[in-house]
């Protein structure tokens, strides 16, 4: 198996670990609070502003962890995440604040972030911070992520590979995947865990719920 075949090899694994990991080991359970989500304690959104509860006042929040260089996992929950909050129209849609927190702060910045939110939602907030913050916070939500180095694409698009492994060292320390767990969360509007949407969960089904929960809230 070539070097470039491998790492396909190896990425497809990890895709695979990532769906049949549990989604939300030791998450908070339904109706306790998580800390009323992660926006308070000094992580910064994609505008390069401090984020703040205020900002999603009288909103559910939905939130999705994850990174902007994941291949395949992450791209899918936050279409779908996307999507549901469409399904519920424009007033339904308009009381759910779709949130995505980076598990890979050191490649995404501010910059990175504000390029990549862009392609899901108009209103999709993305969340950094420093790696010990985001690691605090990822943890309160049961979130298991690690990295997984030398499995980058590298080289597959212009050369077939066959500068594949021949990077910088500043590069390598760059070149990596990670592997995480993945699940959307519904909090309502004073911070309590409403339900959890495993991977796989579709925008109908996440928006049935969430519109079953607003009518709730609201009766």
């Amino acid at each position: 198996m070539d070097e470039v075949s491998r790492r396909r090899a190896t990425i497809r694994a990890l895709i695979m670990a990532s769906m049949l990991w549990p989604a939300a080991f030791n998450a908070p359970a339904q109706g306790q609070s998580a800390g009323q989500a992660p926006a308070h304690e000094g992580l910064i959104d994609h505008r390069g502003k401090q984020a703040s509860l205020s900002d999603f006042a009288d909103q559910f929040l939905l939130i999705y962890f994850g990174y902007t260089f994941c291949p395949d996992i992450c791209p899918t929950g936050l279409q779908a995440m996307s999507q549901a909050i469409d399904l519920l129209g424009p007033d339904g849609g308009a009381k759910v604040a779709p949130l995505f927190v980076t598990i890979d702060p050191e490649r995404d910045t501010v910059a990175v972030l504000a390029d990549y939110v862009g392609n899901f939602h108009p209103r999709l907030v993305g969340l950094t911070g420093s790696p010990s913050l985001i690691k605090a916070t990822a943890d309160r939500f049961g979130i298991q992520y690690f990295k997984v180095f030398g499995t980058s694409l590298a080289g597959d698009d212009d050369d077939d590979g066959k500068n594949a492994g021949k990077n910088d060292d500043d590069d390598e320390d760059r070149n990596y995947l990670i592997s995480h767990s993945s699940a959307t969360f519904l909090f309502d509007r004073k911070g309590y865990l409403l339900t959890t949407f495993p991977h796989g969960a579709t925008p109908e089904e996440m928006a049935a719920e969430m519109a079953r929960r607003l009518a709730a809230a609201e009766g």
